[in-house]
Order: structure tokens, then sequence, then C-alpha cells
């Protein structure tokens, strides 16, 4: 669940060798825990643990039977509670895992510590007397001259017990996050559904997405981020008909080229559709400048990048609006869909609408957004699906650029 390298007294970075199946299951019975073995087999999450060996003795002293839906967090939270609070009789029990937690908000922020940096937090935290046994009783080790935590998967377990309580409270503090430290928070915490809120008079046809902190992007990107203003989205991408609409009240050939190129629309040049079934198909071939020309023709904007992926995939981090799993059959229009029109109707994957109510966030066209980098996001009927995830982002675009795969929405604050 995170990278696994120990580092030499050189700062060489070297590569941990991953255990095999059988390596694992000598090192357990070398523990004294040889019938753990078929237990875990059955759990790929935590085959793929047990293969770590920094991870390993996380198993060994597991106190439960292990089954397939056995959660890794149980384990880390088992783990790290005998290293750090160690029973009632260890009179800085409480203060250990008070001072490990402060120092993995910190490194997740900031990197490995020097020792130089530990003095302060070590002496508020009445530390003082137990001198280098901090590091193993903290799950720290030494890297050369800085301190880590013994594994990555640590440090990332401590951040997500603090991230919760700040989402439950809809408070918000900076903080960068992980994809392990997303998949902790998930484990930790099911995030209560919204209440799906539908406009009505000027903002009919739009979902109401509320304010608050929410996990934001995935990989080296992904960091705690906050929606300071609840604003309203259209529920569909724009249609064919809708485009259509405005082209018209402009006055024909009075639009601006760079908005729309009809070559790649179901939008005739004669002002009408190729045929009637594309009417609820979201709109193509419309360029930034044409997208924002009927936003502002309709007292609307487009969305900012934060506000699209709120809207796509609330506030827990998950990869996709409906969840993690992907599923193109009922949820999304892809590459892999093979639809014969190859755009679909905005309404037709209600399987797949966001935890705010919001159609087609993944795949049947990709959306422009309020972005001085003119960014693109949500996939398309021509991607494949880990490019219709929530956090997927192009970016740096013409704002002249059309294609066929490439429509809108808009937002009202």
């Amino acid at each position: 669940i995170a990278s696994d390298k120990v580092f030499t007294t050189s700062a060489e970075k070297v590569e941990v060798q991953l255990f095999d199946p059988p390596r694992i299951e000598r090192a357990l019975a070398q523990k004294g825990r040889s019938g753990l073995f078929a237990q875990i087999e059955a759990n790929d999450r935590l085959m793929n643990l047990a293969r770590r060996p920094v991870l390993l003795d996380l198993i060994a002293q597991h106190d439960e039977p292990f089954t397939p839906t056995t959660r890794l967090a149980d384990l880390f939270e088992n783990y790290i509670g005998k290293m750090l609070d160690r029973g009632p009789e260890d009179k800085l029990a409480g203060k250990r895992r008070k001072f490990a937690e402060k120092i993995a908000w910190q490194m997740q922020n900031t990197g490995p510590m020097p020792a130089s940096a530990l003095v302060k937090p070590l002496a508020e935290m009445g530390f003082e007397a137990e001198g280098d046994r901090f590091r193993s009783r903290s799950l720290l080790v030494r890297q050369v001259n800085d301190y880590v935590f013994g594994h990555a998967s640590f440090r990332e377990y401590l951040v997500a017990r603090q991230v919760i309580p700040i989402l439950k409270a809809g408070t918000f503090v900076e903080c960068r996050l992980s994809d392990p430290t997303i998949e902790f928070i998930r484990e930790l915490w099911e995030w209560p559904k919204p209440e799906i809120l539908r406009g009505t008079g000027t903002y009919q046809g739009m979902m109401w997405i509320q304010q608050g902190p929410f996990i934001y992007g995935d990989g080296e990107s992904a960091c705690l981020a906050n929606l300071e203003k609840g604003f309203w989205m259209d529920q569909y991408p724009v249609t064919n008909e809708q485009y259509l609409d405005f082209l018209k009240s402009v006055g024909k050939g009075k639009s601006d080229k760079c908005w729309f190129y009809y070559g790649e629309s179901r939008i005739t040049k004669a002002l009408g559709l190729t045929e009637a079934k594309f009417k609820d198909h979201p709109v193509t071939g419309v360029s930034w400048f044409g997208a924002k020309a009927y936003a502002d023709k309709n007292g609307k904007r487009l969305p900012t990048e934060m506000e699209w992926e709120k809207a796509a995939r609330g506030v827990d981090g998950r990869r996709f609006p409906w969840g993690d799993e992907f599923d193109n059959k009922t949820r999304a229009n892809t590459r892999e869909s093979h639809f014969e029109d190859r755009t679909s109707s905005v309404s037709g994957h209600g399987d797949g609408r966001s935890p705010y109510g919001v159609f087609d966030m993944a795949g049947n066209v990709l959306e422009w957004t309020e972005s001085n980098e003119y960014v693109l996001r949500g996939g398309s009927w021509v991607d494949n699906p880990e490019d219709a995830r929530c956090a997927f982002r192009s970016s740096r675009f013409d704002p002249e650029f059309t294609f066929i795969s490439i429509g809108f929405r808009c937002a009202r604050t």
C-alpha cells in the first residue's frame, strides 16, 4: 500500500525485495503464526500487505481472525495501538500517540524531519526522559540525518485518523494526502449521503453542491481542499437542442467563429439537427469561448475545477461518481461502451450519477472548466476508464480548440 524502500547510511535508496507466497508462509511460521497464511491468502489486500517485509509483523501481531472482508485499518489500529499505547502501565502512552500523530501530520506535508526539528515537539510532549527511545516507541526510524516512519503507511494511517474529524465538522485545515491515506479515510468513516436539492425557477435543471472540505485530486496531487461557497451545477451537460436554441438566438452567421465547429457536432450549418434523436445528447464541437458565451447568455458561468470535482465525487475521495469500481454498462459511456451513436442521452446513465445527483460526470463528453489553463474534465466516449476518473484533468488547451468529444455544463452561484 506504499513504497517499500530502505535507506543506507550513504543515502542511497535500495528497493526491498517483496516476499512471494512461500516466503510469507515461512516468515509467519518463524513467528509462530503459521495458521495465518491460509486466512490472508483469501484476501488480496492482505496478501499485498504481507508481501512487504516491513509490514509482516503488523499481520503477525493481529489478534482477530482474518476474513476476506478484514479491513486494513483494523490491522493498523491494532498494531499501532500496541506500539504507541502499550497499556495503562505506560504513563506516556496517551502522549506517545499524540506525538506520533503530530509528527505524521507534519511529515505528510513537509517530508522527513531532521533530528533538530524533533527537539521542540519532544519537549512539548514530555519525552525528554526517553532520549533516543522515542524512535522505536513512536514508530520512527532514522534515515541518514532525518527521521521517517518505519513505513509510509504508518504515517498515512495516522493522518487519516486526523482528517476524519475535519471532514465531519465541516472545518478545514490544509493537508497533503496520498492514495493510501484516502483509502484509510474511507475505511474508517462512511460519509453520510448529502441531501439532494434540485433547483427551481432561475435554478431549474440544476443541483445544489454544498460548501465545505473534501478530498481533491489523487496521486501526488491529492490534498484536503475547501469549497468556500456552495453553488448550483447543471444536472446534465448542455444538449444539442439547448445549444442549437442558443445559436438561433444570437442570429445565424453572427456567432463568433471561434465558438463552434459544425463538422464535430450534430448541429448543421442550416441550424438544425442531423437527426432528431440527438436532441438530448450532449453538444460537441464547442470551444471554451463557445461554452462561455452560452453560459453568459443564460446568466450562468463555467464551473471551476474545484467546483466540478466536488460535484462529481462528493467529499470522500471516490475514484468515480458512484464509487471506486469502474462500470460502463449502466453508469458511464466510455470507449468500452461501443454506443452506435458515440454520444448517448445525457439522462441515460442514472446509476452513474454523483452523490449530489449530477449525471454524466464520467464519460459521454469532456467538459470545459473555468481555468487559466483551459482544463477539460470528466472523460468521454473516446476515453478509457482511467481518463474518466473524477480527479483526471486535461490541461493547457487552446480556448479555440474543439473536438467531437468535448462539451460542457454550467454553474451558478
